[in-house]
């Protein structure tokens, strides 16, 4: 994969005492689209990126570390913190914004990584607890793939 790309990154969440993942209409979807750097070091992948919030005006910058069932989401600036989902295992991190601290838990399910020489498709499904209560269950799908060809699936 080349080291400029296009990366896509869908969530769906859905709250606490709804149908499941299966039901769009309980669940809150969001969808990025935003150019990144790729490269590969040590058998480990990295991808980043900045984030722009509507309600911030400063972004945040983001590297994400994908090595085999495990996935670390770094964020700088705006908003900082290091989630780490991996596979069976429950991570809890500090979660700072501009309105305040919270401490974030994931229950990671699964992580699972399917790749081509100019695509990666990272998928993790998790359970979410904000300052130890739990919220929702969440599944992050990402999409990454060289800029020179990317034909990044806008319909979903």
């Amino acid at each position: 994969m080349t080291k400029d790309v296009l990366v896509k990154i869908s969530g769906l969440q859905v709250l606490a005492g709804a149908e499941g993942l299966g039901s769009t209409m309980s669940g809150e979807k969001i969808e990025v689209i935003a150019p990144g750097a790729y490269y590969c070091k040590g058998g480990s992948h990295f991808v980043i990126y900045e984030e722009i919030f509507d309600e911030i005006p400063e972004v945040a910058k983001v590297m994400v570390k994908i090595k085999g069932k495990r996935m670390e989401i770094h964020r700088h600036g705006a908003i900082r913190t290091k989630m780490t989902f991996e596979a069976h295992e429950k991570n809890v991190t500090s979660y700072m914004t501009p309105f305040g601290e919270m401490m974030v838990g994931v229950a990671t399910r699964a992580v699972e990584l399917k790749q081509t020489p100019d695509q990666m498709n990272v998928s993790v499904d998790y359970g979410l607890e904000v300052n130890y209560q739990f919220v929702s269950d969440c599944l992050i799908e990402m999409e990454i793939q060289s800029r020179s060809g990317a034909q990044l699936n806008l319909q979903s």
